[in-house]
């Protein structure tokens, strides 16, 4: 996002670096207080600023009628049950919405949020917000990406996780592009912040209380956590520096991998 939005000036190994560092040094410092703070903050500014990248695009190419219209005359299969090229056959429907149900409570950060609130009333209002709440999300994207044929059809492989910046930067002015932008980095971060948090919990209290220093205190097993926040980021990011597929690709494997 930070390489199309400045034209290549940020490229995009370093804008990750950047922000894997910001990530680590908000999570090192703050720990869970700091990634629950920072994740509320970061989840409005994406969806509001979702909601404002779908509205903003579609008032360039006309509007939503038309622009579904026009999408449906190049790519009418986009709009069937079955999906471009029969992809999405019934025994694929039952498995993806298999793999949903399974995948999503198994989230090790989602899981561990499910023992912060103070209250049940807490727990219950985020467990009836977040269908509707991801389903608003996933709905944005999708349009946008089926826009996207529009006037760049030939997009594919790794160009094709691009398809969200350059839609921005076609379509609208920098400002909202820019805007847009720091919505669609606050979902990134709100991810990635959680994530690095419930790798190093897990790796600490499961294999280093465990089996190397079962008399750890406190304080020690805090400053653990800590450095295996840094080793985990660092994981990250080199993995982020060749990403062995497509972004759906890798989601799909860490779905599989949860749900089993």
């Amino acid at each position: 996002m930070l390489e199309n939005l400045t034209n290549g000036q940020i490229p995009y190994f370093w804008g990750a670096a950047f922000l894997t560092f910001i990530i680590v040094l908000y999570v090192f410092v703050g720990g869970m207080k700091s990634v629950a703070l920072t994740d509320v903050l970061q989840g409005i500014l994406m969806f509001v600023l979702m909601i404002v990248a779908v509205i903003a695009i579609s008032q360039s190419i006309g509007g939503f009628t038309e622009a579904n219209q026009t999408v449906y005359q190049l790519k009418p299969e986009l709009f069937s049950r079955s999906g471009t090229n029969n992809f999405f056959t019934p025994h694929q429907w039952f498995s993806y919405m298999l793999l949903w149900g399974l995948s999503v409570p198994m989230f090790p950060q989602m899981f561990m949020r499910f023992y912060t609130p103070k209250t049940a009333n807490s727990l219950k209002l985020s467990a009836s917000l977040y269908p509707l709440i991801t389903c608003t999300m996933f709905i944005c994207p999708v349009l946008i990406g089926m826009w996207d044929h529009i006037n760049f059809p030939d997009l594919a492989g790794r160009e094709a996780d691009k398809i969200f910046p350059i839609m921005l930067t076609e379509y609208t002015s920098t400002g909202i592009a820019s805007l847009v932008m720091v919505g669609a980095l606050a979902a990134f971060m709100s991810t990635l912040d959680s994530q690095l948090l419930a790798l190093s919990s897990m790796i600490n209290r499961d294999i280093y209380i465990v089996y190397i220093r079962p008399q750890a205190s406190l304080k020690e097993q805090t400053f653990v956590g800590k450095i295996l926040i840094v080793i985990l980021a660092i994981i990250g990011l080199i993995l982020a520096a060749n990403p062995p597929a497509k972004i759906a690709a890798i989601a799909t494997q860490a779905f599989t991998g949860l749900a089993v």
